[in-house]
């Protein structure tokens, strides 16, 4: 490298001091990789279960919205219909 172009190199380094190089894709992802990335991004039903106490559907591991219970006990004072 020359004396002229090492000094073209570095004048173009100052001028651009205060900018961020973000590096772009050279190329567009093909649809099979943008599919192939995507297989994960699925979502899953909700579990349900049964309350033991009112048989009612529940999420696990949350109090019972019709009867109040969590593991074997009311934690919960729910109004009669």
């Amino acid at each position: 490298m020359g004396r002229s172009q090492a000094r073209a190199a570095q004048a173009a380094v100052e001028s651009r001091e205060g900018e961020l190089d973000v590096p772009n894709p050279k190329r567009r992802h093909s649809k099979t990789r943008t599919a192939k990335r995507r297989t994960h991004d699925a979502l899953s039903p909700v579990p349900v279960g049964a309350c033991p106490q009112c048989r009612e559907s529940k999420a696990p591991h949350q109090v019972c919205p019709h009867c109040g219970y969590y593991k074997g006990r009311q934690v919960r004072a729910v109004e009669e219909a």
